[in-house]
């Protein structure tokens, strides 16, 4: 009995030597212990989602690759062409966005809902919502969307996770904020960082931006009646050193000296005038002023008195003169 257990154990182990080495060496049935600080995939427990391809190209979502190369984004659309963005779909960024299409798809942009020509430029800096498109610009498919905003912006109220991310970590005014895995609610007013990562590639993002959606403090200083009418210059105040202030007289543009934020309106006509901070809030007035006597039209006036008072005068003296001689 013993005999015939030692000669099945020797045969186990002759096989196990025999057969071990091949797995060994496939790199597929062993990969042995590494280290690995970035992002793990919850859903595919990869690091960074997915084992890197020969070719440097990720696959992040099921229309979305990254190309480590050419630090690009890659939507592919039709049968060979491509779209190349350095911003994935619906991130919110501060910084300019690289786009360019591979291939002879037309490529067509909107910002806020209205064409936006490239200009022959493959970055966009403006700030703004865009949407891409692929093909025929009446049979185009979308490709990808990206908000770009300012370092102080009032059209963002959230960021939720472009698919393929997740949030690290987010901050308000210096203090943690309630975010999840996916969602950042940014509605309160403050200097929002939200650090966030690409499953996928492991790679790290970040956001910075202040929330301001209160409108600029313009204040108007003339005796505007219930009609909006005013007999005397409107001086106008409160504007900030990056605030823009726009002035139409009766529907054509005027221009205005603005001095420490502050200024003077004085032509008679109807009055449009917006001022708007540099996160797009913007406050509107319109007034009409009427025609009036300023300092400057009253002296007027009385020079013009004072000088027919001296011509009347002096034909007056000259009648009386005559009758005497």
């Amino acid at each position: 009995m013993k005999k015939r257990i030692l000669l099945i154990t020797a045969a186990l182990a002759l096989l196990a030597a025999a057969v071990f080495p091949v797995f060994a060496d496939d790199e597929d049935a062993y990969k042995g212990d590494f280290d690995y600080d970035g992002v793990i995939d919850s859903e595919s427990g990869y690091g960074g989602g997915n084992a890197p391809s020969l070719d440097g190209l990720v696959s992040v979502t099921s229309s979305m690759l990254y190309d480590r190369s050419r630090a690009m984004f890659v939507f592919p659309v039709q049968d060979t062409d491509e779209v190349l963005c350095s911003a994935a779909d619906g991130m919110i960024l501060t910084e300019p966005v690289a786009l360019r299409v591979s291939g002879s798809a037309e490529l067509h942009v909107y910002r806020n809902g209205e064409p936006y020509e490239l200009d022959g430029s493959d970055e966009i800096s403006q700030t703004g919502e865009y949407v891409v498109h692929a093909g025929a610009e009446d049979a185009g498919t979308r490709v990808c969307a990206f908000t770009i905003v300012g370092p102080a912006t009032n059209v963002v109220h959230s960021y939720r996770m472009p698919d393929g991310f997740v949030v690290r970590d987010a901050t308000l005014d210096g203090s943690l904020t309630d975010y999840s895995r996916y969602f950042v609610d940014m509605e309160k007013e403050g200097s929002y960082i939200i650090d966030y990562s690409c499953t996928a590639t492991g790679m790290d993002y970040t956001l910075g931006t202040r929330v301001d959606r209160t409108p600029p403090k313009l204040v108007l200083t003339g005796s505007v009646g219930p009609d909006g009418k005013v007999h005397s210059a409107v001086d106008f105040s409160g504007l900030e050193p990056e605030d823009t202030f726009y002035v139409e007289l009766d529907g054509k543009p005027l221009s205005v000296q603005v001095d420490n934020g502050a200024g003077r309106l004085r032509n008679s006509g109807v009055y449009h005038v917006v001022a708007t901070d540099k996160a797009g809030n913007s406050e509107t007035r319109e007034f009409t002023i009427m025609a009036y006597l300023d300092s400057n039209g009253l002296l007027c006036i009385l020079l013009v008195a004072a000088a027919l008072a001296a011509v009347a005068g002096y034909a007056v003296y000259k009648r009386k003169a005559l009758r005497i001689r």
